[in-house]
């Protein structure tokens, strides 16, 4: 009865989806990838996971681009589903 409370899998949204085919694709360049990230305030967590990832190195993470070079593209990839995992539990009632 808890399954059918559950409504349909939305598609991933325009962001999620931008940052997923960016990732995959290995001539798109880390600033696009950067850019792509920015517009979307849910991946703010970007440059905190890189530096998180980072402590206990003398350099801290930057800004976008630097963190997305840091984290790599697994990295990213694991973050943007993340994000829309994080957007689909926001709409699940109770």
């Amino acid at each position: 009865a808890a399954l059918m409370a559950i409504p349909p899998l939305p598609a991933l949204d325009g962001t999620v989806r931008r940052v997923l085919a960016l990732v995959g694709d290995p001539e798109a360049a880390t600033a696009e990838l950067a850019a792509a990230i920015e517009k979307d305030e849910a991946f703010g967590r970007v440059p905190r996971a890189a530096g998180a990832a980072a402590s206990g190195r003398r350099h801290s993470v930057g800004g976008v681009g630097e963190a997305v070079a840091f984290l790599g593209r697994e990295g990213v990839r694991r973050l943007a589903l993340e994000v829309a995992t994080s957007r689909l539990l926001e709409r699940v009632p109770g």
